[in-house]
Formats: structure tokens, C-alpha cells, sequence
């Protein structure tokens, strides 16, 4: 007869944690519940948190760096107002030495003409700073000064400096034309000669601000066609090429003119042996680059008319 077997304690014990442990093990590595709508609910609200919350701190990051590019640029326009408010003392000094000067009997009127531009000049040049600040103040950007850029807050600030510059070239054109009505006086009394190199100068400077306060005026009408809506940011482009093509060329035949002038002098001075024959070569070579250059810009001009829309 078989005896029955009873397990021993020490068996049944270790029986006992085995069991429990497998159980921990499959609560520990089984796959989730499926939640129900509450549950998901929360998850999903806490995801668009995270979210919100992260893209808050993104545009909150971008404001605070808006802010400072901003502060850096108030700093830089505000310092120069500072150096300009300098100069501008300094220049008021001088024409006031200027003027005494004048006034003793010491200098000629033109040069107390001429003493009056870069005052003129300093002043035009502390308002269009203060343009600056402002737009700055508006945009929270550096001030932008090309034909096609769009309005700020509904302010055009790049017709504005455009109108100081004009303002400021205007202003030169009557200085020269002052410079030259002086000259000419001159001419009168016997002091200069017609075809001399005072006469030539003084009538180039005249001739040279007519350009510029052309071009500036070019430019000013470009803008208003733009803002109309007659022209693309690329038509004004083309026609700022043109533009600016046009008044170097015209620059260089001023210079040429003015320097072929100045030829029969030259070579008068260098057969007298006042002036050495090296020096009349230069002349002569400046005057062929120059030709040369004027050959190239108008052929520039020709391509760039050609290429322009609606050429």
C-alpha cells in the first residue's frame, strides 16, 4: 500500500511565492486598459497644454528678441544724433569765422557761399536721423530706403528722406549758381578770363547739381508710381538701373568736357616748362578711360531700355 505524500512547508512556502510573484510580473509587463472618453479627454487636453504652452514661450522668446534688435537699433540712430548734433556746432562755429572773415575784408563772397552748404548739409542730415528714429519707433526695424519698400503704419518714409535730399541738393544748386553769378561778375571786371578754369569749374558744378536734382526727382517719381500701383518692385528696379545709368553718364561727359577744356592751357603750360610732360600724358590718358567708360554706359543703357519691361 502506497503511503500517502505530504508536502512539506518549506515546499509549500516557496509554491506560495512563485505564484504571487508571477502574478506582479504579469500586472507589471501587460498591455494597458483601454481608457474610456474621460480619460482620454484629459490626455488629449493635456497634449494642446503642452503645446500651447510651448508655442507661447516660442512667440514669447521672438518678442523678447523683436524688443532688444529694436532697443539696439534706437541706441545706434540715437547715438548718431548725437555726433551729428556735434558737427553741427562745429560747422555753425566755422561759419560764424567764415563770416568775420568776410565782413574784414579776408575772403571773397564765394567762399562765404560756399561756407554756408555745410550747414545746410549738418541740418538736413540730423533730420533725416530723426526720420530714422521714428521708423524704427514704428516698425521695430532698421529704416528702409528702397524705392519698392511699403508704408509704415501707413507712412512713407522713404518719400520723406527723398524730399530732404532733394531739399538739401536744391539748396547746393542755388549755393553754385550763386558761385557762378560771382565768377561771371569777375569775368565782367576784367579779373578772370570767360574761358578760364574758374569760369569752367563753377559752370560744371552747376551742371553737376542740375543732374543730381534730376535724378532725385527720377526717383521720387518712381516711388509714386509704385505706391499707385503703376509699377512692380521689378519695373522700378529696371528703372533705377536706368536711372542711375543715365547720371553716370552724364557725370562723365561733365568731367570730360571739363577736363578737354583745361587741354590748351595744359599744354600751353608744359611747352613754357611749367607743368612736366609726364603730367599731360596722365591728362590725356584720364580722357581716354573716360571716353571709354562713356562708350561702355551707353551701350549699358541701350541693353538695360531693351530688357526693361514693356521696353
Amino acid at each position: 500500500m502506497t503511503e500517502r505524500h505530504e508536502p512539506s512547508p518549506e515546499f509549500v512556502s516557496n509554491l506560495e511565492w512563485q505564484i504571487k510573484t508571477s502574478f506582479q510580473r504579469k500586472d507589471r509587463f501587460a498591455q494597458p486598459m483601454r481608457q474610456n472618453g474621460a480619460a482620454r479627454a484629459r490626455t488629449v487636453f493635456l497634449v494642446l497644454l503642452s503645446a500651447f504652452i510651448g508655442a507661447g514661450a516660442v512667440m514669447a522668446s521672438e518678442q523678447v528678441q523683436q524688443s532688444r534688435a529694436k532697443e539696439i537699433l534706437l541706441v545706434r540712430v540715437q547715438g548718431q544724433q548725437r555726433i551729428a548734433a556735434l558737427q553741427l556746432e562745429m560747422v555753425v562755429s566755422n561759419l560764424r569765422d567764415v563770416e568775420e572773415r568776410f565782413e574784414a575784408g579776408l575772403i571773397h563772397e564765394e567762399d562765404l557761399v560756399m561756407a554756408r552748404l555745410p550747414l545746410r548739409e549738418a541740418e538736413a542730415h540730423i533730420q533725416t536721423l530723426r526720420l530714422d528714429e521714428e521708423e524704427i519707433e514704428a516698425s521695430g526695424e532698421a529704416p528702409r530706403n528702397e524705392i519698392s519698400a511699403p508704408l509704415v503704419d501707413g507712412r512713407d518714409f522713404v518719400t520723406e528722406r527723398m524730399r530732404l535730399e532733394l531739399q538739401t541738393a536744391m539748396d547746393r544748386f542755388s549755393l553754385f549758381e550763386q558761385r557762378l553769378a560771382g565768377t561771371m561778375e569777375a569775368v565782367d571786371t576784367g579779373f578772370f578770363a570767360s574761358d578760364s578754369d574758374h569760369v569752367r569749374q563753377a559752370e560744371a558744378s552747376v551742371a553737376h547739381m542740375e543732374t543730381e536734382v534730376a535724378g532725385i526727382q527720377e526717383r521720387m517719381t518712381l516711388r509714386r508710381r509704385f505706391l499707385d500701383g503703376e509699377l512692380t518692385a521689378v519695373e522700378v528696379e529696371a528703372g533705377l538701373e536706368i536711372e542711375e545709368a543715365e547720371s553716370r553718364l552724364e557725370q562723365h561727359r561733365l568731367e570730360y568736357d571739363l577736363i578737354n577744356g583745361q587741354m590748351g592751357d595744359i599744354i600751353e603750360a608744359v611747352q613754357i616748362g611749367h607743368m612736366a610732360e609726364g603730367s599731360l600724358e596722365q591728362i590725356r590718358l584720364q580722357l581716354m578711360q573716360l571716353e571709354m567708360e562713356m562708350e561702355i554706359l551707353e551701350r549699358t543703357l541701350e541693353l538695360l531700355r531693351a530688357s526693361a519691361p514693356g521696353g
